[in-house]
């Protein structure tokens, strides 16, 4: 699925059209779903933008995962390999995407373009791809 933003769509309304989109995928395919999408659309793009989407884009991906995967009256904290990195990223970029659960277990799932490297340590919620 192409998450693809039309030139004449509103900022306002290309970002929470973008949100639903990853939300879609993510309900559908998983995280590693949702990553795999979006690596695979920006892969398409000049070399030169791609970093660029990279960090427009993860962020959303990051909420619509604490979205998904929050419970009530939990405290869950979802962060990206691309948080709080201001410097030159290596190349090719593989996004991550992990989230640790603050109370009970402490919980914790890390999530790849590839679902083979994915972890996850007293995760109980459904796991998705």
């Amino acid at each position: 699925m192409s998450i693809a933003i039309r030139k004449d769509q509103p900022s306002a309304q290309a970002s929470e059209w973008v949100k639903s989109s990853m939300r879609e995928v993510t309900r559908l395919h998983g995280v590693s779903g949702l990553l795999s999408s979006l690596k695979s659309d920006i892969d398409k793009r000049h070399s030169e933008d791609r970093m660029r989407c990279w960090r427009l884009l993860l962020p959303i991906a990051r909420a619509v995962v604490w979205e998904e995967y929050v419970r009530y009256g939990e405290t869950l904290d979802v962060y990206t390999n691309l948080d709080d990195r201001e410097d030159e990223v290596s190349s090719p970029f593989e996004p991550v995407i992990s989230a640790q659960l603050l109370s009970g277990l402490g919980a914790y799932a890390e999530w790849h373009t590839d679902p083979m490297r994915n972890e996850f340590s007293c995760w109980d919620r459904e796991v998705r791809g």
